[in-house]
């Protein structure tokens, strides 16, 4: 009974904890390219979206970030 409870308990403990994974996807585009980034950290995600875009297109700019 005891082991009964106990992983019942686990089982409440796991589905009451948050699964949910904070990462951002940003994407940027440019003329003649486009680029990506993926991190925790929203300004993260941009610079490096806009990095990726950089490196084969120019005037590149943010068109859409989620979390």
């Amino acid at each position: 009974m005891k082991l009964l409870g106990s992983v019942a308990f686990a089982a409440l403990v796991l589905t009451m904890m948050s699964s949910d994974a904070s990462a951002w996807y940003c994407r940027a585009y440019g003329n003649g390219g486009s680029g990506w980034g993926r991190s925790d950290s929203a300004s993260r995600a941009r610079s490096l979206a806009l990095y990726e875009c950089e490196k084969v297109a120019s005037y590149c700019r943010i068109r859409s970030c989620i979390p």
